[in-house]
């Protein structure tokens, strides 16, 4: 991968790195309990990111038998808009593909334009309005889907 981004599947020996990039968010988005509980169970896929060594990003999804809903996708703020999310989340489609994930589901706040851009970027498509699905500010969610694999192949 380009600039020297490293991907891998995490676990529960990845747990202080993770929380150490939530640390980097203004409002934390999950708890170390329920971090480690999801770590530990098999219906959710996790990946962390590094650069030169230093863990910069992870994401996370929810597995469902064919589908995959993308819970939450963490970049530093010191490394967005250098084109790390892209690289990170194309990884995942194709590692979500190997697990013969059909469809990934993702919501997204309707003014966060650079993840709207970059879920555009990677084919994913709008279905759906959920109003005032977010609060703190309340907010609508646009809701995204993205097709990777036929149920024919």
């Amino acid at each position: 991968m380009e600039n020297n981004l490293i991907i891998k599947k995490a676990n529960l020996e990845d747990i202080d790195k993770i929380i150490d990039i939530e640390n980097d968010l203004n409002n934390r988005i999950l708890s170390d309990v329920v971090l480690k509980n999801e770590l530990n169970d098999n219906n959710y896929f996790y990946l962390i990111a590094y650069l030169d060594n230093l863990p910069i990003g992870y994401l996370s999804f929810s597995l469902c038998v064919e589908h995959a809903d993308l819970n939450s996708i963490v970049i530093k703020k010191n490394y967005r808009q250098k084109n790390f999310a892209y690289q990170f989340l194309n990884f995942a489609i194709k590692e979500l593909e190997n697990l013969r994930i059909e469809k990934i589901f993702l919501e997204v706040r309707k003014s966060n334009v650079p993840a709207i851009k970059l879920y555009e970027k990677l084919s994913f498509t709008v279905i759906n309005t959920r109003k005032n699905y977010y609060s703190s500010p309340d907010e609508d969610a646009l809701i995204y889907i993205k097709e990777i694999n036929s149920p024919h192949n």
